[in-house]
């Protein structure tokens, strides 16, 4: 009895010397439901999530793993496919709900990187039962980062849905007309699978596109920033007017430098993090913010209390201190970026950094 009573007194001790602001432990909360991607020949990268009434929307890139090259390619109109939802009571779906959309199939003769297109699933929220798959087209590779949702004051339910493209992208409106964007590296109607800057995986330019969130046509679309080597949209939100706030960054590679002896050496490309108010009607750009002393700005929300924009970034967008920025507030080889700007003009509040740099 001694030995037990003191056993326990010793791990009551110990117990209080464990400081309090460390990792104690972790608790999975029970799912209600689950909703799947069941079809062998699409997938999803699903990158961001968003609430909005009763539905959850999850975007990301959708990938047709069908191709043309293949011996015994056939092509099917239900590439990918949403199922649910999965419960504690139904684990493999017997009464779930399944929706498929149509995915394009890219060779793989050049490589699979240019065969994503932009993606948003739409899914109750309350039952996890799927209700559309919403699907932007483009040559070329097509990745998404950024999604927001928002009800406006005039009562309208919008998406806005960033990332980066290479070749073009397109989204279909509510009249039955498409709107289309092309790279501006593109070269006139080439095929984008074939380009070198699909094949290379690179030379991309950012874009925003705002969505009716009940049908998933498209309001506008836009290429921004363009650059001639790596550009992107990360992160977006919205306030109450429809308006569209977007975070990112734009790298462009400087010309080559002649020396008087004709010689030639090619500068390091230069990347700056960019902060940019997307006008609600048409997607304009009604002021935009370049920070040269960050390597990338990243995720953003909007503060409808004081008309505030919080956005995160970092110094150096490689993620290491080869390339980071000089940053007046940062005493360290690299740091992540927290800052706050007026939604109304772009005026910047404050920034605080920290050492280290965050990555998307």
């Amino acid at each position: 009895m001694i030995g037990i009573t003191a056993l326990i007194l010793l791990a009551v001790t110990n117990a209080n010397d464990v400081p309090t602001d460390t990792y104690q432990g972790c608790e999975f909360p029970e799912f209600e439901w689950a909703a799947y991607g069941t079809r062998l020949t699409g997938r999803m990268y699903t990158r961001r999530a968003a609430l909005l009434g009763d539905s959850l929307y999850a975007a990301g890139y959708l990938k047709s793993t069908n191709a043309p090259n293949n011996e015994g390619f056939v092509d099917v109109e239900d590439d990918f496919g949403v199922s649910g939802p999965y419960t504690k009571d139904d684990q493999t779906g017997q009464d779930a709900t399944s929706i498929t959309s149509d995915l394009v199939s890219y060779t793989t003769e050049y490589g699979s990187y240019a065969q994503y297109e932009v993606g948003v699933v739409k899914i109750d929220r309350r039952t996890g039962v799927p209700q559309d798959v919403f699907v932007y087209y483009g040559e070329g590779q097509d990745e998404t980062s950024g999604l927001a949702a928002k009800e406006t004051a005039s009562g309208e339910k919008l998406l806005a849905v960033s990332g980066h493209f290479v070749g073009s992208l397109s989204a279909g409106k509510s009249d039955g007309s498409t709107i289309e964007i092309f790279n501006s590296n593109a070269e006139g109607g080439a095929d984008y699978v074939q380009h070198p800057n699909a094949v290379k995986n690179g030379y991309d330019d950012g874009f925003v596109i705002s969505v009716d969130a009940d049908t998933g046509d498209a309001k506008w679309l836009v290429a921004h920033p363009i650059s001639n080597k790596d550009a992107e949209t990360v992160g977006v939100d919205m306030d109450s007017e429809g308006n569209v706030y977007g975070a990112g960054y734009s790298c462009n590679q400087p010309e080559d430098i002649v020396y008087p002896n004709g010689t030639t050496s090619t500068p390091d490309s230069v990347c700056d993090g960019f902060v940019a108010k997307f006008a609600a009607a048409d997607g304009s750009i009604v002021w935009e913010k370049i920070f040269t002393d960050l390597g990338a700005a990243m995720w953003i929300v909007y503060d409808e209390v004081d008309d505030a924009l919080y956005f995160t970034g970092t110094t150096t967008y490689s993620g290491d201190a080869a390339d980071s920025k000089f940053h007046i507030s940062c005493d360290y080889d690299a740091c992540g970026v927290t800052a706050r700007l007026s939604a109304v003009d772009g005026e910047l509040h404050w920034a605080r950094t920290v050492h280290g740099s965050p990555r998307w």
